[in-house]
């Protein structure tokens, strides 16, 4: 039994290790591709510089604050965004202040992080160490993941790829405090990214909930997605239709 155990767990670890293996690669090409552009002002106001100036912004005390297209100082939904997951990257801006810190932070997030919660996704859903690794693989090599890591700078909706994958595996792990923690971190990525956990929890409440228990909501994971989804539908109605049209 205990060699059973030890042989799953070895097969496993090779696994991630081949994942962590190839993200690590990719990260170094992306991180030099972003380098090479960076150095040769291939970067400008849209978007990594609006990013940088409002994390600058909100260590001086101006949370989240940008210059417009006429040179006025506003609070980044005036111009038609809700993206507060940029305060987390401000501990890590304070200690190293520079564009492409942002840019290098997402970086870890989307070719690190990423593929080994996929790789963790896929092992609990398809039982298979190889289709896992295969899976996180195809992740690495998809052609708009590339795209994003070296043509786009640093934007809050591509940082909240791991968050969302979390999301997902918390789920199916039945950690309500990593789920409420994750969904709410992939919520303010974007005023758009409530809708994918509304989802999220619809997904749940029919295939992941007990009937009948789900039904009458006595299941505990059950309330928790019932509850998740109104705050994920608050969030994107207020985000959609008071937030931005009050400030734009």
């Amino acid at each position: 039994m205990l060699i059973k155990i030890f042989n799953k767990l070895n097969k496993e670890l090779l696994g991630m290790a081949v994942v962590l293996i190839m993200s690590t690669v990719v990260c170094v090409i992306s991180v030099r591709i972003n380098i090479f552009r960076y150095n040769n002002f291939d970067f400008g106001k849209f978007d990594l510089g609006n990013m940088t100036q409002m994390v600058w912004n909100t260590l001086q005390g101006r949370p989240l604050y940008l210059t417009d297209y006429f040179g006025g100082n506003v609070p980044r939904w005036s111009m038609s965004h809700v993206d507060p997951i940029l305060l987390l990257f401000v501990p890590l801006f304070a200690l190293f202040p520079h564009p492409l810190t942002l840019v290098f932070a997402q970086l870890f997030l989307t070719t690190i992080l990423a593929p080994l919660v996929l790789f963790k996704i896929a092992k609990i859903t398809l039982k298979s160490n190889l289709a896992s690794t295969l899976l996180a693989m195809a992740y690495l090599f998809y052609p708009a993941l590339g795209y994003l890591n070296t043509q786009t700078g640093f934007h809050g909706v591509s940082a909240t790829i791991p968050f969302f994958l979390l999301s997902f595996y918390f789920l199916e792990k039945r950690n309500l405090v990593g789920l409420w923690v994750s969904s709410i971190i992939t919520m303010s990525g974007k005023e758009q990214l409530p809708l994918y956990i509304v989802f999220l929890c619809v997904f749940g409440l029919i295939y992941r909930v007990p009937f009948p228990q789900g039904v009458r909501f006595k299941h505990p994971l059950a309330k928790n997605l019932v509850i998740l989804l109104a705050v994920a539908s608050i969030w994107l109605i207020t985000a959609f239709f008071i937030i931005i049209p009050q400030n734009a």
